[in-house]
């Protein structure tokens, strides 16, 4: 048990010293790091390295697997025919509902993604619908 706390000890000191060695090697003419003296920056960085939160183990995140758990992803088994036919009509109500939002009630889109007007447009009512 000694022996493991003194290799620790001197392991953590010789880190240290490595460290302050590179940090004062590289800040010339600097008097905060003259006037402490290394029993203090030892003192401070020990204490420091003991505090310190060890990082957690972050198990591996699958994302598919919790994407398929939201209600947003599910999957299915459809037919292309079928899957073709829900992705028309949505597009049919989307386009409905953009012509009802832009106020453009004389104008009427039939399944075929065809544009009719309902009455006889005026020239402004026909920019309009452009």
């Amino acid at each position: 048990m000694a022996t493991s706390t003194t290799e620790l000890t001197n392991s953590t000191i010789s880190i240290f010293a490595r460290s302050l060695c590179a940090v004062s090697c590289f800040v010339k003419n600097a008097p905060r790091f003259a006037s402490l003296r290394s029993a203090q920056l030892l003192k401070g960085w020990i204490l420091n390295q003991l505090h310190a939160k060890k990082q957690k183990q972050v198990g591996k995140k699958y994302l598919f697997r919790s994407l398929k758990a939201t209600k947003f992803f599910q999957s299915t088994e459809l037919d292309w025919v079928e899957a073709g036919l829900q992705i028309a009509r949505q597009g049919h109500n989307m386009l409905n509902l953009l012509i009802n939002r832009k106020h453009l009630d004389y104008l009427h889109l039939d399944y075929n993604f065809n544009l009719k007007p309902t009455k006889t447009l005026t020239t402004k009512e026909r920019k309009k619908s452009r």
